[in-house]
């Protein structure tokens, strides 16, 4: 149909123009869009989970805190080493002891 037609183009098209004009943008992008997969699906369900059971409208949901506390930790730890590699360590203690120093 027309309107499936132009939904496909209006999806495909823009990412693509994108990705062919500055690849460097579209893979930074698709970096980003990985640590956001991990609080969209990780963190927030288990805390939403958590909250729900808290006040006793999720009793049905089997497990305890610890399987919510080791999703969120592993989800946590994984962010924080795509951060320490993105981040340049060295240059940020550089800034932070000048800015102690000041």
């Amino acid at each position: 149909t027309a309107g499936g037609l132009s939904s496909l183009m209006l999806t495909l098209l823009p990412p693509l123009a994108i990705s062919l004009v500055a690849p460097g943008a579209f893979y930074a992008a698709l970096e980003f869009s990985g640590t956001f997969r991990l609080i969209l699906f990780g963190i927030i369900p288990a805390l939403m989970v958590y909250r729900g059971r808290k006040k006793g409208e999720l009793p049905w949901v089997p497990g305890g805190v610890l399987p919510l506390l080791f999703v969120i930790a592993a989800a946590s730890t994984v962010i924080g080493m795509e951060m320490w590699t993105k981040v340049d360590v060295g240059q940020v203690a550089k800034k932070f002891a000048v800015l102690m120093r000041a």
